[in-house]
């Protein structure tokens, strides 16, 4: 036996590789004496089972383990047990005993493990059971077990959603603790149970920011999705008052004039006769000042942003875009770019997020660009998320390495990549015009390309373009006339077509010829060509009758008797506005003579109306409208139970319902704080009041200390008259009441021994 082989079969790895596994033998280790038996049989068990196979049979004879003091088998036991509960839920009732049994236990893994089990069998029978073992687990001297009664409360408010009241106190309770692992915790189980209750997080919010960093990875994650919706709800927003947060400047001077347009200097020199104190008054309502708590939020987020987990830096990420200001966003693209090498489930997550993201805030990744160049293993879903990123981040500074590399991909496997990756060079020409005239002799060269696919996708890029400035490119209207009989692909020849039509006025000349040549091959064409050149006859017809009337009757023949209907209702609709019947007359002419000249009028509107140049849209524009980091957003559409983040108020709320609840020992320490305040804090103070003053403040003093003396005997005799079955406490109470008595004395002397010492 080779030692790769005696190493799989000492690991538990052999339980996956036994193709069969007898049943009564199974069965026979599990009612053992032996514990090793026991244990070799469960993950015999959960092996198959994890497979998919049925072990459900096994039901009975996994209950019986449930008291086996063993840790391990108890686990796999529990596993089991959540697993196949509600398939059986008469025999899952017998394990209850068991289970409470174990909540008793000493060990705090044995009791969390109990109340996670108890609270994973979802049956309604056992919710009351549960609810007793959640409120005595709940306040448990073990963080572990705590924790273990934050993740079950979830569980049981989806098997009973009548117990939510209950629930909430428990997270109110839960949201008291200072330990790290039971607030992660508790976030979640708030987070499901009752998100719109934002009155629970008041007097905790600071304590969370600052134990933020201790949480764990899936605690940080929920934490920041929670904080993030209440910190729109809390807290002004930091993007101004209009909150236009969709383009950012980025900084490049060469867009935009040095000095303003003469027409606004006009409207300035006429706003020269303002007030001055009005311009002030301006200026401060404008002035924008950061809540402390919103900045100890933000703070305490972007010290996440080293994390090692992605899911955290998408969270951290979401929060700085959705309640950041845009300057201190920026800090998020260093740490999005460090998980790009991260495997490729979670690069499509995190690229979805920065294409968002770069659509609004293109600066912030424009410094990272040959980040997003494609690699040659990169998957499909990958390339066309990093070909969309390029596409936002095209700029002046940027545009000359993403034209080279989007022309680098023009030699791919993929045809659906390549096709693409054309009209991103599109997106980028119509997002910077200056470099127009660039892209469109970039996609010249690819009308030569040997692939028809290729060409197609490029004439109908070129068609795009074109229409943003045609005045300025009659030459390459003209060699794109040219191209009209030399390419075959209908998709390219559509487009071809079109333009002819659509710029006929720039080739006068060209244009009736292009007609006569496609006349000829009517008959050969796809159907979309031919709606096409039916189209451009009626275009040459209207705007050169002269020279195309007998070409525009005989297309209208040929289309009259072609066998696609979509032509022959076409032509029949155009035949109809635009010729005249032979046999006419009667007493609704007139009327129909003046409808049918209304209707000639439209049908010229829309054959010879500029088209307007279509608007470049990202495939995945829907994200735009999405909470960064969710389901929702990386589906592209809303899932169940998504929420939208509310907007941001336009007056601050009160900010002291964050201030922490007061102790009954800071209140006492607060009193004695205020005695102490009222002595003289220098010499001066006491030279410049009166005697009488002095005598006052003293006597006043003694009145605090004497009531302080006798609430406390009142308390004192009070517990008295109550406990008079018990001596000790009686005894206990009254040392209690004459050792504050003495205090309350001492401090009075003090008072005196600081006056004479001022005397």
């Amino acid at each position: 036996m080779s030692v790769l082989s005696q190493i799989s079969l000492l690991s538990d790895a052999k339980y996956f590789d036994e193709k069969s596994s007898k049943f009564n033998e199974l069965r026979e280790n599990l009612d053992h004496r032996l514990v090793k038996k026991k244990l070799n049989a469960m993950k015999r068990l959960i092996a198959m089972m994890t497979l998919g196979r049925d072990v459900s049979s096994f039901f009975p004879d996994v209950v019986k383990n449930v008291i086996v003091d063993n840790m391990e088998v108890k686990k796999l036991v529990y596993m089991f047990l959540t697993h196949y509960a509600e398939d059986n839920q008469q025999l899952a009732l017998l394990a209850i005993n068991s289970l409470q049994q174990d909540l008793k236990s000493s060990n705090q893994r044995v009791r969390a493990n109990a109340l996670r089990a108890m609270s994973s069998i979802h049956i309604k029978v056992v919710i009351p059971i549960v609810m007793f073992a959640l409120k005595s687990c709940v306040r448990d001297t073990s963080s572990y077990v705590r924790k273990a009664a934050a993740c079950a409360i979830p569980k049981v408010w989806r098997t009973d959603s009548g117990r939510k009241a209950e629930l909430v106190d428990m997270i109110t309770e839960l949201l008291s603790n200072s330990e790290p692992n039971v607030l992660g915790a508790t976030m979640f189980a708030y987070s499901q149970v009752c998100p719109e209750r934002l009155d629970l997080l008041h007097p905790h919010f600071r304590k969370i920011c600052h134990l933020l960093a201790d949480f764990d990875y899936f605690g940080q994650t929920v934490s920041l999705g929670v904080l993030t919706r209440y910190a729109r709800t809390q807290f002004l927003s930091p993007f101004g008052k209009d909150g236009n947060d969709e383009i950012e400047d980025d900084g490049d001077f060469g867009d935009a004039p040095f000095y303003e347009d003469s027409d606004s200097d006009d409207s300035d020199d006429d706003d020269d006769d303002e007030d001055d104190e009005g311009k002030k008054n301006k200026k401060r309502k404008k002035q924008y000042i950061m809540d402390p708590d919103h900045r100890l939020l933000i703070r305490s987020a972007t010290i996440l942003l080293n994390s090692a987990d992605a899911s955290v830096i998408i969270g951290v990420c979401s929060l700085m875009f959705s309640i950041g200001p845009k300057h201190e966003a920026r800090q998020c693209a260093p740490a999005l770019a460090r998980h790009l090498s991260n495997y490729r489930e979670m690069q499509h997550v995190v690229l979805a997020n920065i294409s968002t993201m770069a659509a609004k805030r293109p600066a912030m990744f424009r410094q990272y660009v040959k980040m997003f160049f494609v690699y040659w293993d990169d998957p499909e879903f990958i390339r066309e998320l990093k070909l969309d990123i390029l596409a936002h981040l095209a700029s002046d500074s940027t545009i000359g390495p993403i034209l080279l590399e989007l022309f680098s991909y023009v030699n791919h496997y993929d045809q659906k990549f390549v096709h693409t990756a054309i009209r991103t060079i599109g997106r980028c020409a119509m997002t910077i015009p200056d470099v127009a005239e660039r892209c469109l002799h970039m996609l010249l060269r690819l009308v030569k390309n040997s692939e028809e696919t290729v060409v197609a996708q490029a004439i109908s890029v070129i068609r795009q373009l074109l229409q943003r400035n045609p005045q300025e490119h009659i030459a390459i209207i003209k060699r794109m006339a040219k191209f009209l009989f030399k390419v075959k692909i209908p998709m390219a020849r559509t487009a071809l077509v079109w333009i002819v039509g659509e710029y006929r006025e720039m080739i006068p000349k060209v244009a009736p010829d292009c007609l006569r040549q496609l006349a000829q091959t009517f008959r050969e064409e796809a159907v979309e060509v031919k709606l096409q050149i039916l189209n451009l006859a009626v275009k040459l017809y209207l705007s050169n009758p002269r020279q195309t009337s007998l070409l525009f009757k005989y297309i209208m023949d040929l289309s009259k008797n072609d066998i696609n209907f979509d032509l022959r209702d076409r032509a029949r609709m155009v035949r109809v506005l635009f010729f005249k019947k032979k046999g006419g007359g009667g007493a609704g002419s007139n009327d129909e003579e003046e409808l049918k000249s209304k209707a000639k009028m439209i049908m010229k509107r829309c054959f010879l109306w500029v088209k307007p140049p279509p608007e470049t849209e990202s495939p995945f524009q829907d994200r735009n409208s999405l909470v960064l980091g969710s389901m929702s957003h990386l589906m592209q559409h809303e899932v169940k139970d998504y929420q939208q983040l509310p907007e941001f108020p336009e007056i601050a709320p009160d900010a002291s319902v964050r201030e922490p609840p007061r102790s009954e020992y800071e209140d006492k320490m607060e009193r004695r704080k205020k005695k102490a305040n009222k002595k003289y804090s220098n010499v001066d103070d006491f030279y410049n009041s009166d005697s009488d003053d002095d005598s006052t403040s003293s006597s006043s003093d003694s009145d605090d200390s004497d009531s302080d003396s006798d609430s406390d005997s009142d308390s004192s005799s009070s517990d008295n008259d109550e406990d008079d079955t018990d001596n000790s406490s009686d005894d206990d109470d009254d040392s209690d009441s004459s050792d504050d008595d003495d205090d309350d004395d001492d401090d009075n002397n003090d008072d005196d021994n600081d006056k004479d010492d001022g005397r």
